[in-house]
């Protein structure tokens, strides 16, 4: 592969079952309003979006502001409806307005502060009763409880920061809530299914008891907007069919892989803890090669 995982942006081939989830769902909930469609995915990373994109679109561009991405997605994503450029979401590289039908963003408008640029350059874009389709990790789920911040981040929003940001430039906006969930499905298999029934089961303390569906909160949040009256209000599942799945392996695979892709977030914590310490102790902290991890005296 000719670029690597590196904690932020998602490549197909590494990562827990979660990461796969959450990327590969939005896209697959894009395409049900890209059906013969002219679509810009703009922050379009390796490209594996953008050529979902392009199975159910009439004309897909991927961009990107990665010139290495870019390279990547030209090699390993072709089809004669697709093609990629190399840009930035605040200037894409477009001349023109009025060109898309379809303008999808996710996971890229929180890596920039100057969020109002990128609205814009999206309603130059966007045709009169086109769809834009955006996504963004919910504050209260990251940035506020992450005990290092996330460098590639700029600025995270809130749910109704969201909902203000983009209702600014759309009169008519849905927004759904987004997380991956582990689950079980029970579905009729003789005759058409009439209702969809959901519940939630919720572990605390070992225990597995049913809960309410207020205790599901987005991990993202995904916005439509649209000039015109949205259709009715969509629910998307993606469903995993691997029969073999095997919890404590993709388990130990994500640890293994966690260990390796955050190394920022590590060293950043060492650099904190040793700065603390000796500036206390004047001394060095345990641990570092050659002692114990006992306390220090």
């Amino acid at each position: 592969m000719e670029i690597s995982w590196t904690g932020e942006r998602y490549v197909p081939w590494t990562g827990g079952r979660a990461i796969h989830y959450e990327h590969w769902q939005r896209y697959a909930f894009a395409t049900l309003f890209a059906s013969g469609k002219t679509v810009l995915d703009l922050a379009c990373g390796e490209g594996y979006g953008s050529y979902t994109l392009a199975a159910k679109a009439g004309q897909v561009v991927g961009m990107d502001v990665d010139p290495a991405a870019i390279a990547h997605a030209q090699r390993y994503y072709s089809k004669a409806n697709l093609s990629f450029l190399a840009g930035s979401v605040l200037a894409v590289p477009l001349a023109g307005e009025a060109i898309f039908d379809v303008i999808v963003c996710f996971e890229a408008i929180e890596h920039v502060d100057e969020q109002e640029q990128l609205l814009k350059e999206v309603k130059r874009l966007l045709k009169k009763d086109g769809v834009f389709i955006v996504s963004s990790p919910n504050k209260s789920l990251h940035a506020d409880v992450q005990p290092i911040k996330n460098p590639f981040h700029k600025r995270e929003l809130y749910g109704e920061e969201l909902r203000r940001l983009i209702s600014g430039y759309f009169p008519q906006v849905s927004f759904f809530g987004q997380r991956a969930v582990v689950g079980a499905s029970i579905w009729p298999l003789n005759e058409p299914a009439h209702a969809v029934k959901k519940d939630y089961v919720d572990c605390r303390d070992g225990v597995f008891r049913l809960a309410g569906g207020d205790a599901l909160e987005p991990m993202f949040f995904v916005a439509v907007a649209s000039s015109r009256k949205p259709d009715a209000a969509i629910e998307h599942f993606l469903l995993d069919v691997d029969n073999d799945m095997d919890t404590v392996k993709d388990l130990k695979l994500e640890i293994a892989e966690l260990k390796a892709s955050t190394s920022w977030r590590i060293t950043a914590w060492l650099r904190w803890l040793k700065n603390v310490f000796c500036a206390k102790k004047n001394t060095k902290p345990p641990g570092e090669p050659g002692e114990s991890m006992r306390e220090s005296p």
